[in-house]
């Protein structure tokens, strides 16, 4: 993958205020732009399970992230709560197909209770979408002129690494030296 979805490389811009709020926005922008229909809209909390609606396509999408992207994991907990909630608010909100868009992959066994808490609300398995990692790295190649500024690109590298760089390409040592200090 190209693009790291962490807290250490997605910056939360303003109007966002957390990290949950910069993954929201994020996939919002690429959604938008990927589909480009004036139908998408952006849920404001109280948000009745859904983040994201595409009202035409009649498609719910709950955003849930992890800080430290495709490292972590999610867990089932906080997912089933806004299904239930996004269920709830089916008919009001015409959805027939709902996505949890995600910066992380879930366990298998979160993966399976979502599933099985689908089919207990009657939902059957294709009205039911994992959009993970891949996906959304997919979308930021090809959207990059419009999401480029909500990433740090930043690379630790260790001192050491980098005196010996400056050695390997025959600096003077004295200047080695001056720059290692």
């Amino acid at each position: 993958m190209k693009f790291d979805f962490s807290a250490q490389f997605l910056r939360i811009n303003p109007p966002d205020t957390s990290f949950g709020d910069a993954w929201e926005s994020l996939c919002f922008t690429l959604l938008d732009a990927e589909l480009n229909d004036s139908s998408l809209i952006r849920l404001r909390p109280p948000d009745k399970g859904v983040d994201i609606l595409h009202r035409n396509a009649q498609r719910a999408f709950q955003c849930k992230s992890n800080e430290q992207g495709a490292f972590g994991s999610l867990n089932s907990t906080e997912s089933i709560k806004s299904l239930n909630s996004a269920f709830s608010e089916k008919e009001k909100l015409s959805w027939e197909a709902f996505a949890f868009a995600t910066n992380a992959n879930y366990t298998g066994t979160a993966f399976t209770s979502i599933i099985g808490t689908a089919k207990e609300l009657g939902l059957n398995e294709k009205q039911i979408e994992f959009l993970g990692p891949e996906y959304w790295d997919k979308l930021c190649i090809r959207h990059a002129n419009l999401i480029y500024d909500r990433f740090d690109y930043r690379v630790p590298v260790a001192k050491e690494r980098v005196i010996q760089a400056f050695e390997n390409q025959s600096y003077f040592p004295h200047y080695v030296s001056q720059y290692a200090s």
